[in-house]
Formats: C-alpha cells, structure tokens, sequence
C-alpha cells in the first residue's frame, strides 16, 4: 500500500496522505467491541483510509499495533479505563490518536493525554458523532438566531435500561459513558459548565458499585444561567426518556433523542470519520479534540464527586 492516493478534488487531481489504521478493542467489553466493529467497516469505505490491524488488547500485545511501520494511525476503543494509557502510547509512538467517547474515565486521565498531545504535537480526536446529527446543528442555529431570546435555564432528562443483567460493564462505567457524551453535547449547544455538583443515589443492593441508578446533577453555565440532569439507569423500555429543554426570555426549545439522535447513527458516524482522516490528510477541520472534549469529563467528575 502506497503513502499516498491521488484524488481528483474540485476539478483538481490532488496528492492525499493514506491512512492507516490500527484499531485497539476489548471484545470482553460489548459496547467498545461493537463500535470497533462498526468504524473498521466504516474506515474502509472512506477515500484514503483501510485498516491494517484489529487488536483485542485482552489477548494481544497493542505494541504489535504501535510499533507496525504499515499502521499510521491508531483508534482506541477499549473499555474507558484504558483509554488514556493506550492514548498516551500511541502518541509518544508518533501516531496520531482517535478515541472512541467517553475520552477517558477522568478527568485526570485527560489531562495526561492532554500532556502527552502537547508534548509530541500528535493529532489526539475523539469520536463525537452527536455533534454531527441535523437535530444538534439546528437546535444549536436557532439559539445563535435568539429565536427564544437569552437562555434562563436548561433541563435534561435521560431514563433508560442502560443497566440490565446482559450489561457485563461495572455501573459506573455505564454512567460515565453516558454522561460524557451527554454533557459534552449540552456544552456545544449552551456554553461551557463552570460548576456543577451531584447527587447519586446509593442504594444498599449497588453499594458495593460505588454508584446508584439514580443521579442527578445541578449545573451552572458560563453565561449565568442554570441547569438540570437527571439520570435513571434501570428503568424499563418503556419508561425510557431522552428529552432536553431550553427555557428562554420568549420561549423554550426541546430536543428529544440527545443521545440516540433520530439521524442514521451509521451516516453520522461515516461523517465523524471521514471529517477526521480529512483534517489527518490535510483537507479539512475536524473539532472533536481532546481538549475540547476534556471539560465533560471535569463535570462528571463533580457530579459524581471526585
């Protein structure tokens, strides 16, 4: 496989860096094997990218992906807990990165991949679908034209059966994975969160997890306003909520479905990955950094107080 492809792009026959991939998974982790799954089919039908390797990190040396002079660029999708070492060895490698969401289990842990990406310079993304979906996009213009005036308050509401016996991830992992995209969508649309404190329910039959069902959270937003987010792990299907409103001066604004938009999630994710190997070949702009995902983790942290 050559370096580069030629591409005709805008009436023009343009030189194009190939990518690579090596793709890091854990397959005694359902979530993060399955979206591994997903973005190496996806990879391959993208201009100027294939993936090399899949390695399930539980069985496999991932430096077998790290050290490969064939593999320009690495995904991590292994359980969140990882993501940060695996991160930070794929740059110190001179490999870009790309990190399947939550970024990392901490704030703390993304604050050593923001070093390490300072350090060596090496592009670290993190894969944000969501931002991508015409719903966010729209919902996001109609606050910029103040359809609803200045933002008052903002309320989230997400209830699911994300914790059920066929679920092998531990319950805070779940809620962490959760809550980061969740949150970091919430900051895109109305601003960054300045603080934020939590209630978390611990109830005698999940003690031992350290977490409950049930969390709440109180926000409060750059611009001055405040916000709610409630979550509920164990509910049934059909009790299943996923809705964020936006009161303003002149009205509110609701998006249902914040985090299983009604977009296709294949398109939105094809468009993540195709957005990202532009900006790796130098075509393009994709935003989703690690830094600019690293303040959902600084709330989660707060609200679940750590």
């Amino acid at each position: 496989m050559g370096k580069f492809l030629y591409l005709r792009r805008q009436n023009k026959i343009v030189q194009m860096k190939y990518i690579r991939w090596g793709i890091l998974t854990s397959r005694q982790s359902g979530a993060d094997d399955e979206m591994a799954t997903k973005v190496a089919e996806i990879i391959g039908r993208i201009d100027g990218s294939s993936v090399v390797k899949v390695i399930d990190v539980d069985k496999d040396d991932a430096i077998d992906a790290l050290d490969n002079p064939d593999i320009n660029a690495i995904l991590v999708a292994t359980t969140p807990q990882t993501h940060a070492t695996y991160s930070v060895l794929a740059m110190n490698a001179a490999k870009p990165v790309v990190i399947a969401q939550p970024i990392a289990f901490s704030y703390a842990d993304c604050l050593r991949i923001n070093a390490t990406q300072d350090k060596t310079k090496q592009p670290c993304f993190v894969l944000l679908p969501e931002r991508m979906a015409d719903e966010v996009k729209r919902l996001k213009q109609r606050l910029r034209d103040e359809e609803i005036g200045n933002v008052l308050a903002a309320r989230y509401t997400f209830f699911s059966n994300d914790y059920n016996t066929d679920n092998r991830e531990p319950l805070e992992a779940i809620f962490r994975r959760r809550a980061a995209s969740q949150i970091d969508t919430l900051q895109y649309l109305l601003g960054l969160v300045i603080d934020a404190k939590g209630l978390v329910a611990t109830d005698d039959c999940r003690r031992q997890e350290g977490i409950g069902l049930s969390v709440s959270a109180t926000l409060m937003f750059e611009d001055g306003f405040v916000g709610s987010m409630l979550w509920s792990l164990g509910t049934s299907q059909q009790s299943s909520k996923d809705e964020l409103i936006i009161t303003g001066e002149k009205g509110e604004l609701r998006l249902e479905n914040l985090t299983f938009p009604t977009s296709n999630s294949d398109t939105l994710l094809h468009d993540t990955l195709r957005s990202i190997v532009e900006d790796l070949q130098g075509f393009g702009r994709y935003a989703a950094t690690s830094l600019s995902a690293t303040p959902a983790l600084w709330v989660t942290d707060r609200i679940l107080r750590q």
